[in-house]
């Protein structure tokens, strides 16, 4: 994927997510790593539109809501390197 259009789809599908730049590049200076990071928030985003058919609304409260097999809050967890890692790895379990 050209690193442009994979920045470009990593800042909208953190959008979605409810992180901004700041917090990306927050979350890239723990990793080392921008484009591992890009490419986690974009399989994240795909992963859970896929799950749950697109239904932006039903997205939104699964991200804000608790998740026993995560021991967390998807949209909290997310704010971490490790965090992002481990539900995009739950996630593509299910699609």
């Amino acid at each position: 994927m050209d690193k442009d259009i994979l920045t470009e789809a990593s800042l909208r599908a953190a959008h979605f997510l409810g992180l901004d730049a700041a917090q990306v590049a927050q979350i890239s200076r723990e990793t080392l790593d921008t484009q591992h990071v890009e490419t986690l928030l974009v399989r994240t985003y795909k992963s859970l539109y896929q799950i749950l058919g697109g239904h932006e609304a039903e997205m939104r409260l699964w991200m804000s809501s608790e998740n026993s097999h995560l021991k967390g809050i998807p949209s909290e967890l997310i704010m971490s390197a490790g965090g992002l890692n481990n539900v995009a790895v739950y996630l593509e379990r299910f699609k």
